[in-house]
């Protein structure tokens, strides 16, 4: 649990990869100057001094003792050595944005090296994903343009798709204000999985709906014990699977390496846990928002009455 709250809500945090030049580090280091990041922020780069203003570091070695977060935004080949280092050094977070692990049938040997310092200990966020955003902590290691304003508020997603998780929380921030706690772009799930993120989402206290986009479940058995733990503190679980299709079968494996299991046996899975599935992306979105605004009042649901109207051409 410090570990994954190392990774969300870190003091201080560091980017490899950053520069002076346009790219996904000094994307990162901008998001978390512009989102008001309260911790300290360093870059790691041998050529420069500093990025953006934040001072930079050789290598990973020389950063401060206070790092414990880190981002690494290099390639697949330079990331393993560097997030070894980084678990030397004593730094417990990291979020890996490179793919070129496993996903469409190459690089499992590196694979193997970041679930080996997950085993030990190390949460690792990816790799091949996005980053992720805090809202409630002000903290956006993310490599995507930053939605503005960030609202604070009940949800909190978690997408192994980077951009089918942004299509839910930025427009739904910024066309209907409503308001996130978190937004987690998981790739891979190499370290942390989606059920993990579930976890520690359902033991805050202000969060009320959790939603994720998944293309595997990796501990089904996990997300049970979750489930009911929800239902006890009426809190929402939705969940919409990608990739159901033949088709999406195989973009997800050539995406995240992920083999997309059964979709009726899924669906009574997540029925069986008390889990709101949605078929359909676009009702996702949508469900997002109806269980986020909706009452949560016991004796609504003996008064309520629903009335539709369909549109005749």
């Amino acid at each position: 649990m410090e570990a994954m709250r190392s990774l969300l809500d870190p003091k201080a945090v560091a980017v490899v990869g950053a520069s002076q030049r346009r790219g996904r580090g000094t994307n990162v280091v901008a998001n978390l100057r512009d989102c008001g990041f309260a911790g300290e922020i360093f870059a790691v780069n041998p050529r420069y001094q500093d990025v953006l203003g934040f001072k930079c570091f050789p290598s990973v070695s020389d950063l401060p003792a206070s790092v414990d977060c880190l981002v690494v935004a290099v390639a697949a080949d330079a990331a393993c050595d560097i997030l070894e280092e980084a678990h030397a050094r004593g730094i417990p977070a990291a979020i890996v944005l490179a793919a070129g692990f496993g996903e469409g049938g190459h690089g499992h040997a590196r694979a193997a090296r970041l679930r080996s310092l997950a085993h030990q200990g190390m949460c690792i966020c990816g790799p091949n994903c996005f980053g992720l955003i805090s809202v409630k902590a002000g903290f956006a290691a993310y490599s995507g343009p930053l939605a503005r304003p960030l609202r604070a508020g009940p949800v909190a997603i978690v997408s192994q798709s980077g951009g089918l998780g942004a299509n839910v929380f930025a427009p739904l921030m910024t066309d209907r204000s409503l308001g996130f706690s978190h937004f987690v772009s998981c790739g891979n799930q190499i370290g942390a999985t989606v059920e993990d993120y579930i976890a520690y989402f359902i033991d805050d206290p202000d969060i009320t709906v959790v939603a994720a986009v998944v293309e595997e479940l990796k501990n089904p058995q996990k997300l049970i014990r979750l489930a009911a733990k929800a239902n006890a503190r009426r809190k929402s679980l939705l969940l919409f699977q990608a990739g159901r299709s033949a088709a999406g079968r195989i973009m997800v494996q050539s995406h995240t390496g992920a083999l997309a299991g059964n979709a009726e046996i899924l669906a009574a899975f997540l029925r069986r846990c008390g889990i709101v599935q949605v078929e359909r992306y676009d009702e996702f979105v949508e469900t997002v928002e109806l269980f986020a605004i909706a009452p949560r009042d016991k004796t609504v649901g003996s008064e309520l009455v629903v009335i539709s109207r369909r549109k005749v051409k």
